[in-house]
Formats: structure tokens, sequence, C-alpha cells
């Protein structure tokens, strides 16, 4: 049994060395060995495939540490550095359980290379939410902008509307107020030559009455006489 366990051992810690070459070969100055011997650590700077590489918002270290009966019987402790600050926190406890999911189905696999791709991934989804994000702001920020021009518009156009309103109110009581002043000056003349008619009737109704009238009987002349002769004696 001890002769078994020795060979299990011996096959699993060839299996894991054999890992660990191939993933420092692989991913070169992002690989570092933090601990060797039989259990040893590992570390992987993970960058986001579409960011820039001087972005370090978008990259994230892989922490793995390798226990004794790896990969056949145990799975690796996985941690990782990055995504800090409140408000990441839901981000990181979702890698978390990305990567123990990953584990757990890769048990007695070698697992170091799923696990990259898992954090691969979350930082690329991560990046694309981002922009996604920004994209959404961005449209928003536009769409306000389109709202409040055509409230703009929506304003000038009643301030002209009212205007225009006023100005052919006043019109309209300029037009009224002439044609009343033409109504009373009309109706004044009206009144004026009715006047006029009346007088001029009075006196046409005069001048006829004064020549119907007839005139008064002439004196006689020997009534005078006698009266004088009488008056001698």
């Amino acid at each position: 049994e001890e002769e078994e366990e020795e060979e299990e051992s011996s096959d699993s810690t060839l299996r894991r060395d054999n890992e660990l070459l191939s993933l420092e070969a692989m991913y070169g100055d992002d690989f570092s060995l933090q601990r060797r011997g039989r259990q040893p650590k590992i570390a992987i700077e993970v960058k986001c495939p579409d960011a820039d590489t001087d972005d370090r918002s978008s990259s994230c270290t892989l922490v793995i540490e390798y226990p004794c009966g790896y990969p056949e019987h145990l799975s690796p402790k996985v941690t990782f550095e990055g995504l800090e600050g409140p408000s990441n926190k839901h981000k990181r406890d979702d890698l978390r359980r990305r990567l123990a999911t990953m584990a757990e189905e890769r048990a007695g696999e070698e697992v170091t290379f799923d696990l990259v791709l898992v954090v691969s991934e979350f930082l690329s989804e991560d990046a694309s939410g981002g922009a996604d994000l920004l994209t959404e702001m961005a449209t928003r920020m536009q769409e306000r902008a389109a709202e409040e021009e055509a409230e703009r518009n929506e304003r000038s156009r009643t301030q002209r509307e009212e205007e225009a309103a006023a100005l052919a109110d006043a019109e309209s009581a300029e037009l009224l107020l002439g044609k009343e002043l033409d109504q009373q000056i009309a109706d004044e003349k009206s009144r004026r030559a009715e006047v006029a008619q009346e007088q001029r009737r009075v006196r046409s109704a005069s001048l006829d009455a004064a020549a119907e009238e007839p005139p008064p009987p002439p004196e006689e002349a020997g009534e005078g006489v006698d009266e004088e002769g009488e008056d001698d004696e």
C-alpha cells in the first residue's frame, strides 16, 4: 500500500510539475513561482484580452496553491488579487463562485489553465459590461439633450404663438375701436343732417305761413279830413 501511495504521489507530483512548466512557458513574465516544494504556490497575472496592455484596472492576479495529491486527489486552493473596493464586492464574489465551480468540475485533472480562462473571460465580460454602461450613459445623455432641445423649441413656439395671439388681439381691438369711431362719426353726421333738415323744414314752414297771411286793410282819406274840420269848428 505504501508503495502504491508513493507511486500515486509521484505521479501527481510529475503531472503537477509538468503543468507548472507549461504554464511558465505559456505566460512568461506574467507567471511567477512564489513557493517551491511539495506544495508550490504560483501567481499568474491575467489580463483582459480586449483591454490595453497598460490598463491595470483590467487585470487580475490569480494565486494558486497546490496541495499534496494534486491533481489526482485534491483540488488547488484558488484566490486572486485585484478588483478592490466596495463597489466591486459583487464582482469578487461572482469570480470566486466561478473559480470554485471550475475547480470542482475538473477534480482529478490539471485545472490551472481552465482557471486562467475563467478569469480572462470574467475580465472580458466586465470590460464589455463597462463599455455597454458607458454607451448606455452616452445614449441617455444624448436623449436627455434631445429632450431639453425639444422642450426649448416647444417653449419658443408657445411664446411665439402667445405673442402672435396678443398682437392679433391688439390689432382686433384697434380695428374694433376704429369701427366704433367710424360709427360714432357716421352717427354724428346723421344727427347733424337731421338737425339741419329740421331747421330747414321749420324755416320753410315759417315762410309759408307768412306768405299765406292777408295784408292789413288800407286807411280811408276822408275820415281824416272830417275829423280835422270838426276840430276847427
